[in-house]
């Protein structure tokens, strides 16, 4: 049960990071290309981020309950993966 509310914890942290780091983009997006610059170094930033937060996700559940993990994870992969076919099903009509 802890395992689910630090995830779950850990989600949050995830969103509030990446709604953070792009709302600077948005702000400063005009065409220049001090703010390509930006936007690049922010994208980078996301990215070193999410592998934190990866690495901070899974290195628990295989130090705690990897059977949970696993579970956890098809789960996440089935519903990103359905999600991707209702967009490209979107694409096709």
């Amino acid at each position: 049960m802890y395992l689910f509310c630090y995830w779950f914890i850990s989600c949050l942290a995830a969103v509030a990071i990446v709604y953070f780091n792009t709302s600077s983009v948005v702000n400063n997006s005009t065409f220049k290309e001090k703010d390509v610059k930006v936007s690049h170094h922010t994208a980078s930033t996301v990215r070193k981020h999410f592998h934190l937060l990866a690495l901070a996700i899974f290195l628990p559940g295989l130090l705690l309950d990897v059977e949970i993990l696993y579970t956890a994870v098809s789960c996440a992969f089935v519903v990103l993966v359905m999600l991707e076919v209702c967009r490209f099903s979107q694409y096709l009509l």
